[in-house]
């Protein structure tokens, strides 16, 4: 048979699983202190704003930036936490106007 050294080595290479991480905490262990060790996903959500011409609103370039801070604004808003609005970035594009914004986690 293998033996536990054949099992350990079984362990060690499960799919998926980055090769430089070190061995898993025991179960029942919580980490304590400061946010997880693991970095966060950006968020990526998007939306149709009807009864809005995208034309008009990417002529006038003061009506677009106001337009834009206001969906970065609002979105942070909902985010909560310390999410801010320099936190979530925004594309617009036309169809009525598609907003398409991702959020990239301070944490």
């Amino acid at each position: 048979g293998e033996g536990a050294a054949g099992a350990a080595a079984a362990e060690e290479r499960r799919p998926g699983e980055a090769e430089e991480q070190g061995p898993a905490p025991p179960s029942g262990d919580v980490p304590k202190g400061g946010p997880p060790s693991h970095s966060v996903e950006p968020v990526s959500l998007s939306w149709k704003v009807l009864n809005l011409e995208y034309d008009a609103l990417v002529a006038c370039a003061a009506l677009r930036e106001r337009f834009e801070h206001s969906v970065r604004c609002a979105v942070a808003q909902e985010c909560g936490g310390d999410v801010g609005p320099e936190h979530v970035s925004v594309v617009l594009r036309a169809g009525s106007v598609v907003v398409f914004a991702t959020v990239e986690p301070p944490f």
